[in-house]
């Protein structure tokens, strides 16, 4: 093979991947989700949720497929905050999502969650942030959402046996682009993760 043919064939490589990559994090979030009774929740679940029924002040429960799988979601109300609880297919935690207000988010870590949005976009309106707990393995998630919901405001959150992330919603706009986006912040305040939401007419209309 020619050394000219080897460079034709990395740069086509390159552009390959960098168009791959650039359609991953352009993928679009489409989710379908319908309210269910408690009763159609996984038993798994069902135990996880149970551990913290004292200090519940309202729960709904919604069967969620996003064209990959189905999850279970729990959406509560708890120590003043409103709480999403996703699980797999099977009852096992994926996740606890807080909804809180953006200057919640330590300021160091806020200024370069603020800087990101500035590089990305023209203008821009936050329109949900919360702060999301991931089990760092499969055995933490069986405790991960007492422990949130036991925690003192002032505890640590390195104590917590999960991966935090800041996951925020926005309308925002560069150039002719205008759209509804998600985008998912580290600990630290760096993006890892941007998506467009794709609405459907009645998403207003749910929590």
């Amino acid at each position: 093979m020619t050394a000219r043919r080897v460079i034709v064939n990395l740069l086509l490589l390159a552009t390959l991947s960098a168009t791959a990559a650039a359609q991953e994090a352009e993928t679009p979030k489409r989710e379908v989700e319908r309210s269910v009774g408690a009763d159609e929740l996984p038993g798994a679940a069902l135990a996880v949720l149970e551990e913290v029924a004292a200090v519940v002040e309202a729960a709904d429960y919604y069967r969620e497929t996003d064209g990959e799988g189905v999850s279970f979601e729990a959406k509560l109300q708890a120590r003043g905050y409103l709480w999403s609880v996703e699980f797999f297919e099977s009852g096992r935690l994926m996740n606890v999502e807080q909804l809180i207000p953006f200057d919640e988010i330590p300021g160091p870590v806020r200024a370069r969650i603020e800087r990101g949005l500035d590089s990305l976009f023209a203008r821009h309106t936050l329109t949900r942030i919360q702060r999301q707990y991931t089990p760092e393995d499969e055995d933490d998630g069986e405790d991960l959402l007492e422990d949130l919901l036991e925690r003192e405001d002032d505890d640590d959150e390195e104590d917590l046996d999960a991966l935090v992330r800041y996951e925020m919603e926005a309308n925002a706009r560069n150039g002719d682009v205008l759209g509804a986006f998600e985008l998912t912040f580290d600990a630290d305040g760096r993006l890892v993760q941007q998506r467009r939401i794709i609405r459907r007419p009645l998403d207003n209309l749910l929590y």
